[in-house]
């Protein structure tokens, strides 16, 4: 609970697997050649809470710099943040403003676990 950030640390082939095991609605990242899993991407969860109703929402979004900011490499700054596009997922459904029931994700994310953990049994044990 007084968890305020997670980082994990990987590579572009990190991201694509993880969307793909999440079963994220397939995307074009605009603004960049890589169209799925942008050079220096990173996977962007953020935790919403709806205080009228006190539900737990995520937003879940690939971060990445622009193909304009890794060729002139300006500071990156709020008026010149990186690319936010947001992902949606196949079998998650998202309230008006885009966002995923925290219960819903939370067992998406256990199921992946689950599936992931029943692979390596069958394939590497």
């Amino acid at each position: 609970d007084s968890r305020k950030l997670t980082f994990f640390c990987g590579h572009d082939s990190n991201i694509y697997t993880t969307l793909g095991a999440l079963g994220v609605k397939d995307y074009l990242c605009p603004k960049t050649y890589e169209r799925k899993t942008p050079m220096g991407g990173a996977i962007l969860i953020e935790k919403w809470m709806d205080i009228d109703t006190k539900k737990e929402y995520y937003s879940i979004c690939l971060v990445y710099q622009s193909l304009y900011q890794l060729e002139e490499i300006p500071n990156l700054e709020l008026d010149k943040a990186p690319v936010k596009y947001h992902l949606s997922f196949n079998d998650l459904n998202e309230n008006e403003d885009g966002l995923v029931l925290a219960s819903d994700f939370e067992t998406k994310l256990l199921e992946s676990i689950n599936a992931y953990d029943k692979l390596k049994k069958q394939y590497c044990e």
